[in-house]
């Protein structure tokens, strides 16, 4: 019996938004539902149960459908996802 399989990722359905800095920090911190935050210096952050992510300009900030953050760099996340039309 043969035990490796090919896989693929089953359809996902999220809700993102690209951080672009100033231009759009206040719909950013919005979307983030109290889970992101700035430090002293002004840096933007994700808290996750897990861990403490910085966020940098250019970076996805997603939310899954159970609610749970994440972030992603924009070359990974344009490989991963598409917009829905």
């Amino acid at each position: 019996m043969r035990s490796i399989n090919n896989y693929k990722r089953k359809p996902e359905r999220i809700k993102a938004i690209k951080y672009k800095g100033k231009e759009n920090f206040y719909e950013v911190m919005d979307f983030g539902s109290g889970n992101l935050f700035t430090s002293n210096e002004g840096k933007l952050y994700l808290e996750t149960p897990k861990q403490v992510y910085p966020v940098f300009v250019g970076d996805w900030i997603i939310r899954k459908k159970t609610g749970v953050y994440s972030i992603m760099n924009d070359k990974l996340f344009k490989e991963k996802y598409e917009k829905e039309s």
